[in-house]
């Protein structure tokens, strides 16, 4: 009986609390600390940078332009190994997320990059378009992943590994908070688990 008073009591006092809270204000504050977090993450990264890591992320980022090292995947499945339906699963994937990731998701929020926020930090690419979350990069590539697992785990391990360097780049390079990239993995898993079991009921495996 006393327990359930105590409980009733917290449960009061909670409620009360609620009750209480300025959401607008609290939401703002759950977002400055959401930016504090990205910020002092990013800013971490960049004491790392150097001329020789500034060529080599690069050359990563870029390979993921378009979905660009994935589709060579794909070219690869069909043509050398013969693995047209894993292939064009594949190339669905891409598509589909390329779709969603780029079109939908970027077009429900306009969140500024960090090259937006501070011009100080010297860009090394080209400013990619629209708002900065998700990372695109990191959907695309982590799509792809799902896939190359379900075909091969060996070929997925070194899948993930690369579009881990992707998503990473993509920080590293100043074009994306940790959180675009966090949301971009996510979103892009998901997205390959979705569409990966349609585009192989109606083109086979």
């Amino acid at each position: 009986m006393t327990e359930m008073r105590i409980n009733m009591s917290v449960l009061r006092k909670t409620r009360e609390h609620y009750k209480g809270l300025n959401w607008e204000e609290e939401l703002k504050k759950q977002k400055e600390l959401r930016r504090g977090i990205d910020d002092r993450m990013i800013a971490r990264i960049q004491q790392f940078r150097t001329d020789r890591l500034d060529k080599i992320m690069i050359l990563i980022t870029k390979s993921g332009n378009g979905g660009l090292i994935w589709l060579f995947v794909a070219l690869y499945l069909y043509l050398v190994k013969k693995m047209h339906h894993q292939a064009m699963v594949l190339i669905c994937v891409i598509a589909a997320v390329a779709f969603i990731a780029n079109f939908i998701i970027k077009g429900l929020f306009t969140k500024d990059r960090p090259c937006d926020l501070d011009e100080t930090v010297d860009l090394l690419i080209k400013r990619p378009l629209g708002s900065s979350l998700p990372s695109g990069h990191s959907a695309s590539s982590f799509a792809c992943v799902v896939v190359i697992f379900h075909i091969n785990p060996w070929w997925g391990v070194a899948a993930l590994v690369w579009a881990s360097l992707i998503a990473f780049s993509r920080i590293y390079l100043y074009v994306h908070f940790p959180s675009d990239v966090l949301f971009g993995i996510i979103s892009g898993t998901v997205i390959g688990l979705v569409v990966m079991p349609i585009a192989i009921h109606f083109i086979g495996w």
